[in-house]
């Protein structure tokens, strides 16, 4: 049987794809694998040259399709799957030597469904290591404990990339088409359904920070990773009520920090709407009232319902006041 299948999206990525492939199979070469190469309909050449890989190399799959966006391509590829887990990666991402294998045999050892570890943010000229305070590998129960660890944000984050999930659970929960930040509309669903869910003490993907990026581009879509947390929030009050609070605390801090991208990067004609749609998640989730706020943050979510030229202003002096402070 295979042991993995790795699903790789690939739209309009041809200067990063063979990095990102060369870095799978330095991974591999101990187990039972496949990479499913999800061409999403790209004009750069990426498709072609996906097919000049496979071509060379046995365990590569080349999908061919037209453009859907990334959660169709993840969807189009894990259907296709047949791997004992399921690992995503982003095309212009690229493996941490050791994490994967890390990873799996974690995976062997222990029979987890869903396997994480850290990884690094990797900027032209640096890298920065999302977890960088010792621990070692740790396993805990789905479910409550997983999500809690979901919540706190310290260990593992929504991002559906470098982290190994049973096939099962990655074919039953997909991801919503047409949203960005569409992890945050899953993997909750996932921890929930998991049995165990193992930590790795390993960086596993290096996070490509490129320019361009749909990370580096604020819009009026990014405000979607507020509707993925209201649904989050809803699902929660349903199955563990007892971490409602926790999660409203960081939809909370969430939205203070969109309230100033909003102020920052959206045009004039398209604050308006970004103003409602936020303050409308304030309204709808009673974020105002939790009582795991503190005082600044209470303040801040307060003169953002207000007036977010208010906000804009209260955000430059704070900033400036730092400054003056160092």
């Amino acid at each position: 049987m295979t042991f993995l299948s790795v699903v790789i999206p690939v739209y309009n990525v041809r200067d990063y794809l063979v990095r990102c492939i060369d870095s799978v199979i330095a991974e591999c070469d101990n187990i039972t694998y496949e990479v499913l190469l999800v061409d999403d309909g790209s004009t750069d050449g990426s498709g072609r040259l996906c097919d000049e890989i496979a071509e060379r190399l046995s365990h590569v799959m080349v999908l061919h399709k037209s453009n859907g966006g990334l959660s169709d391509a993840r969807n189009y590829g894990v259907a296709h799957a047949v791997g004992e887990y399921v690992f995503y990666l982003d095309s212009d991402d690229y493996l941490v030597k050791g994490g994967l294998r890390a990873e799996m045999e974690a995976a062997k050892e222990l029979g987890s469904d869903v396997v994480c570890g850290d990884f690094y943010y990797n900027y032209s000229d640096h890298v920065t290591l999302f977890n960088d305070q010792p621990y070692q590998t740790f396993t805990v129960e789905g479910g409550e404990e997983a999500l809690r660890l979901l919540i706190e944000g310290k260990y593992y984050q929504n991002f559906a990339w470098g982290k190994l999930i049973r096939r099962e659970l990655a074919q039953k929960y997909l991801f919503p088409k047409g949203r960005l930040f569409e992890d945050t509309y899953w993997f909750h669903h996932i921890l929930h359904s998991a049995r165990k869910v193992t930590v790795v003490n390993a960086p596993v993907v290096y996070y490509e920070q490129r320019d361009g990026s749909i990370s580096f581009q604020y819009k009026l879509k990014s405000l979607d990773i507020l509707d993925g947390y209201a649904e989050r929030l809803g699902f929660l009050l349903t199955y563990y009520p007892v971490l409602a609070d926790s999660h409203k605390r960081l939809m909370a801090q969430t939205c203070i920090d969109h309230a100033w991208m909003i102020c920052r990067y959206l045009k004039n004609n398209e604050k308006k709407t970004a103003t409602a749609r936020l303050r409308c998640v304030i309204a709808d989730c009673d974020l105002q009232e939790n009582v795991q706020l503190n005082s600044i943050q209470k303040r801040k979510l307060r003169i953002i319902v207000k007036s977010m030229l208010l906000y804009k202003w209260y955000y430059v002096l704070e900033r400036i006041k730092k400054k003056l402070c160092l």
